[in-house]
Order: structure tokens, then sequence, then C-alpha cells
């Protein structure tokens, strides 16, 4: 009875407000953040937020695409090097990065398989970069499977300190 009640109160109190979480109506600022030009840079908007991203071209994959959040400084490089001399060995896997262009940027063309963000790596609460990590992942996997007609069955999101 207790949660029925507090139930209806919320209800009642997000009809009042017209409020809808995380939806584009309600932001009070639309954020614009532009990157020099590349081949492979794309705007995407989260929320509040459009900023630009960069992948390589991807023209086929496995039913099964996998991101892995990663840290383009710290321990970030030699985790990527070991998951793709181990388990990423001939499977579609893409590690999501952020963080200055200048830090990954010879990693990105040698190997082909980082989407870049350009957003200041940061793990601070509502400032943190991980939800426009893993959207921006999920929005890639969607546009491959709906627009470029990239057989996915699947996507998958972990991070470079977990075993797949």
């Amino acid at each position: 009875r207790a949660f029925q009640d507090n139930g209806k109160k919320i209800k009642r109190a997000l009809e009042e407000n017209n409020h809808q979480t995380g939806a584009f109506a309600d932001c009070q600022e639309h954020i614009v953040t532009t990157g020099s030009p590349h081949p492979d840079q794309q705007d995407i908007t989260l929320s509040c937020h459009t900023f630009p991203y960069r992948m390589p071209t991807i023209d086929a994959a496995e039913e099964i695409l996998i991101g892995v959040l990663s840290g383009a400084g710290g321990i970030g490089l030699r985790r990527r090097m070991s998951i793709r001399d181990t388990w990423a060995r001939g499977h579609s896997v893409f590690f999501i990065v952020a963080g200055p262009w200048e830090d990954i940027k010879s990693e990105y063309e040698d190997f082909q398989d980082l989407i870049w963000l350009d957003q200041e790596e940061m793990y601070d609460g509502e400032k943190s970069v991980l939800t426009f990590k893993t959207m921006t992942f999920m929005k890639i996997a969607h546009d491959l499977s709906s627009k470029q007609n990239i057989d996915i069955k699947y996507a998958f999101k972990t991070d470079d300190d977990s075993f797949v």
C-alpha cells in the first residue's frame, strides 16, 4: 500500500511538472562542440549536447558488435593492446575513447578500431563522459544496422578491464 501511494505521488508530481527525464525538450541550454575537420568525423546529439566523433569506415561486421569503453590515457593503450591480442582477435570490436585527439591519433590510424569522442575524459558524476561513450556506441550500432544494412543482431558494451 505504501509503495502504491508513493507511486501515485511520483506520477502526480511528474504530470504537474510535465517533466520528461532525459528528453531534449528539458534542455535549459543546448551545448554544441565543434572540432577540427577530419574525413571520418560526424556529429552526434545526445540529450542537450551536440559534439563530433570520429570512427573508421565500417563496411561489414559480425552479428555481434562489441564496444569497449577505454581511457585514452594512462593504462588504456596497454589494455587495448591486450584485448586486441586476445579475445578481440578476429571479431568486430571497437574501442570508445575520449580526450585529446593527439593522444590517440596514431593508434586510430594504425588499428582502425577506435571510436573517438571529442569530449574531455572525465568521470565525475553529471560531467562523466561514460554516458556519452555508451550512447554513441549504441547509436552507431543502430545506424550501421538500419542505415547501412549491416547485419548486426547484437550490440554488446563492455569495459577495457573486463574479459569477454
